[in-house]
Formats: C-alpha cells, sequence, structure tokens
C-alpha cells in the first residue's frame, strides 16, 4: 500500500487475505481520523508516504522442559509506523488543540502545576501569609516507632537480646 491513494490503500486491505491485515487497517483509519480531525485535511486528498513496521519490545516467559531446564519464549511485538502526505498541499497546517482554540478566541490559558516542589512552595506561601506555622516531621517517628508504647516494648526486647548474648559468651 505504500505511496498509494488511501481510499486505494483501503480497498487493496479489504480483499487481501492475511492475518497483518488487521491492525495495518486500523493504524491507517486511525491516521486518516487524525488527519481531518487536526488538520482539517480530506480524506480523498491524502496518500501514503511511507509505512514500517519496527520491532518493539519482547514479553519473556518460560517453559519448562526435561531435565528440569527451563527455556525462554520470546513473544514479539512490533511498532507500525505510518506516515500520511496531502496530494495537493493546502494553505492551514495549524492543530486544532484545545490550547490553540483558546488562545484563538482570547482566553487566557493557564499552567497547572505539576512539580510537586512548585506545589510545597506555593503552599508554604499561603500558610506564611495566613500565619501558620510550618510542622516539623521527624522521618525517624513515621510509622510503627510512633507510638510511645511499641518503643518501650522494642527496647525491653533488645534488653533481652543482649542479655541472651552476654550469656552465651559467658558460658552460663
Amino acid at each position: 500500500i505504500r505511496g498509494k491513494n488511501v481510499d486505494d490503500a483501503l480497498s487493496c486491505l479489504e480483499f487481501l487475505n492475511k492475518l497483518a491485515v488487521i491492525p495495518v487497517k486500523k493504524v491507517l483509519l486511525s491516521a486518516i481520523a487524525n488527519a481531518h480531525h487536526n488538520f482539517d485535511i480530506e480524506k480523498s486528498n491524502l496518500k501514503i508516504k511511507s509505512i514500517t513496521v519496527d520491532e518493539g519490545p519482547k514479553f519473556k516467559r518460560y517453559m519448562p522442559k526435561a531435565h528440569g531446564r527451563a527455556t525462554v519464549i520470546r513473544k514479539r511485538t512490533s511498532h507500525i509506523n505510518l506516515v500520511l502526505e496531502e496530494i495537493v498541499e493546502s494553505r492551514k497546517k495549524v492543530a486544532k488543540t484545545k490550547a490553540a482554540k483558546k488562545i484563538s478566541e482570547g482566553v487566557k490559558v493557564e499552567k497547572k502545576i505539576d512539580n510537586q516542589k512548585d506545589m510545597s512552595d506555593k503552599q508554604a506561601k499561603i500558610r506564611k501569609a495566613e500565619g501558620v506555622k510550618p510542622e516539623i516531621i521527624d522521618v525517624r517517628m513515621q510509622g510503627k516507632r510512633r507510638n510511645k508504647q511499641h518503643q518501650d516494648v522494642t527496647k525491653r526486647a533488645d534488653k533481652k537480646f543482649l542479655q541472651k548474648l552476654f550469656n552465651r559468651k559467658s558460658g552460663m
């Protein structure tokens, strides 16, 4: 289907009796939909520039064999790369994204804070403005050892262990 018109390629894939037709057809239909939605390019104005199938990651599984051995079973995957090209070039090549639509409408686009550090700095500024003192958290006191009773029990267990160790070494 390389170099063919999109309609011709779809009709070729329709009548081919191969197992690989199904994923290739899905990729082609997805590429056509993306071209129409993102760039306003009609289906009749597209042709396939290139299509390649590259090796993807392998899932490794093991199968038991004779004499206690195991052999590797490689479940192979692949990446299908499909590039479409316009037959007659149009003037518009701007992608329709949400940010582009908002900018064209004159609406201010706010950047979301993804970084946890930026978020904590922002929270610290808010707390400082409100007059709230920051909490000091001791990392060593998190989890089980946070409980005072648990600390007492562990101290007693440590003493008993040392006593047993000392008794062994002294020969009692």
